[in-house]
């Protein structure tokens, strides 16, 4: 009977993990289904604002470079 048991533990183990495994997949597909709008949106804003984003970039360094520059 010993036997059987450990069988049933192991059978039980084996469907708990396909049973995460299938919900784990299913919140994947529903997140990245969803997100991809997101970083489209992101990607496009980021796009249209280029050239203010790369003044910010520079205009930071040069206030770095004068900060610590001895």
């Amino acid at each position: 009977m010993l036997s059987i048991d450990i069988f049933t533990e192991i059978v039980y183990n084996i469907n708990v993990v396909i049973g995460i495994a299938m919900v784990m997949t299913v919140c994947y597909f529903f997140l990245a289904s969803r997100l991809i709008e997101l970083y489209v949106w992101i990607v496009d804003k980021l796009h249209n604002n280029v050239r203010w984003i790369v003044l910010a970039l520079l205009l930071a360094l040069i206030a770095m470079d004068l900060q610590y520059s001895e």
